[in-house]
């Protein structure tokens, strides 16, 4: 831009410069008629040389030039000061040489970096009475200080607008990312409750709110990690402890021996509830690395539930709940994961179990439909509020939030049912009514 502004100024001094010596020169020419009338007096006599000169120093005076005068035959009259014989001689020659028009135009000049020098064909009834060599001071250095100034100084304001104007769009631009920085910090140390102001819709101002949806969600991750972390403590911590209870009065003879074998049914029972959780921990890290495979093969699919819910149903009995199965009576053979899908039955039974208050309903069925098999799991347990209904499939929800104002559960079983049932390629869905209770619909491709 500065380099730009030089180039420009330059040139148009230069033109400036050009349009001085053209002005002058045509100022000059539409004065030559005295120049003529004083060559003529004098060439006839009338005046005197001295008289000749006077009245060419008047001219010069209110012209500020040198005035040099040359009769037709090219003999100097006159010679002006600072002019030299060179100059003269030169613009003589092209005058001669080239001749001039009728009108009187023609001539031409020399032009040095501080007067320019030019003829002036002196002209009386289309006849050539003499030449004028007219030196004119052009004061070329100061023009081109006073342009080189003028470019100076537009530079200076030119670099100070555009410096101040650099750090406002700077500040402008890069407060959003300092933001972000001082954000990313806060995050590191944990903290994610501050939000990034977002005051454009260009590019950074979406990298912004991106940024603030990220926080948000790893706001709700680390929420759900320590709830994840305190409810899987409690699962560990309970039969861990009612095992060391156990194992502990047995071994000071606390517990009669009588009952030994009841307590240590009781310690088999806990270590099962362990196995379960551990399962259900090895299952969420197998799906979230992408090591999770299913051993699918052609099985019977009515004998493998039936097979699940009658090892489910004496546990079903002792809270008193009615459970209510309907099967059909022929085979259903589908390309299937046996285990997985016992894993799928178990967690759903088990959790409308675990929801249902005694005396209440649990109902199984199971149809094929549509070439798909599909099985549903009924209760009428408390049901679920149609604000958690969404994420009851989200890993580590707690179930206490949902159903409940028991703290039961890891919160991972249902989440695994979702995903076993869609490595299948099959899909689950659920439906609630709170106080009438919920309905799980498993559908499986045969």
């Amino acid at each position: 831009m500065v380099l730009t502004m030089v180039i420009l100024s330059i040139l148009q001094t230069q033109q400036l410069h050009n349009y001085l010596i053209q002005r002058q020169a045509q100022v000059l020419r539409n004065n030559r008629a005295e120049l003529t009338y004083v060559v003529n007096r004098y060439e006839s006599g009338r005046i005197s040389l001295p008289m000749l000169s006077n009245r060419v120093t008047a001219f010069e005076k209110r012209f500020d030039i040198y005035v040099t005068l040359v009769d037709p035959r090219g003999t100097i009259i006159r010679r002006g000061q600072n002019t030299s014989l060179t100059e003269i001689n030169s613009l003589i020659g092209k005058v001669l040489n080239e001749g001039v028009t009728p009108t009187g135009n023609g001539g031409t000049e020399i032009v040095t970096s501080k007067d320019v020098t030019f003829s002036i064909p002196l002209i009386e009834k289309e006849q050539m009475r003499g030449i004028a060599i007219v030196k004119a001071p052009v004061k070329v250095s100061s023009l081109y200080a006073q342009a080189f100034g003028s470019v100076f100084l537009s530079v200076l304001i030119a670099l100070g607008i555009a410096m101040v104007a650099t750090y406002f769009i700077s500040r402008y631009l890069t407060k959003p990312l300092k933001d972000l920085t001082k954000a990313a910090g806060r995050i590191a140390r944990g903290d994610f409750s501050n939000r990034v102001q977002v005051t454009t819709s260009d590019e950074i101002g979406q990298l912004a709110v991106a940024f603030n949806d990220m926080m948000y969600r790893l706001e709700e991750l680390e929420g759900v990690r320590r709830d994840f972390i305190a409810s899987v403590s409690h699962e560990l911590r309970s039969p861990l402890t009612s095992i060391r209870g156990f194992v502990q009065g047995m071994l000071d003879k606390v517990i009669p021996e009588d009952e030994k074998e009841h307590y240590l049914t009781l310690t088999i029972k806990e270590t099962q509830r362990l196995n379960r959780l551990i399962d259900q921990l090895l299952d969420a890290a197998r799906i979230d690395s992408g090591n999770f495979m299913l051993d699918k093969e052609r099985v019977d699919i009515l004998q493998v539930i039936r097979h699940v819910l009658k090892t489910m149903e004496p546990s079903i009995r002792e809270k008193c709940q009615h459970f209510q199965v309907d099967l059909p009576e022929r085979p259903i053979i589908g390309l299937v994961d046996p285990d997985r899908l016992e894993q799928i039955v178990i967690n759903l039974v088990s959790n409308a179990c675990q929801y249902t208050p005694e005396k209440g309903k649990i109902s199984f069925s199971l149809r094929v439909h549509h070439d798909k098999a599909e099985f549903y799991v009924s209760d009428t347990g408390e049901g679920i509020s149609k604000e958690d209904l969404p994420h009851i499939w989200d890993r580590f929800f707690k179930a206490d939030r949902s159903r409940t104002n028991k703290k039961v559960g890891t919160g991972l079983g249902l989440s695994i049912v979702k995903n076993l049932v869609e490595a299948h390629g099959g899909h689950v869905s659920v439906e609630s009514v709170v106080g009438l209770g919920t309905k799980f619909t498993v559908t499986l491709p045969l």
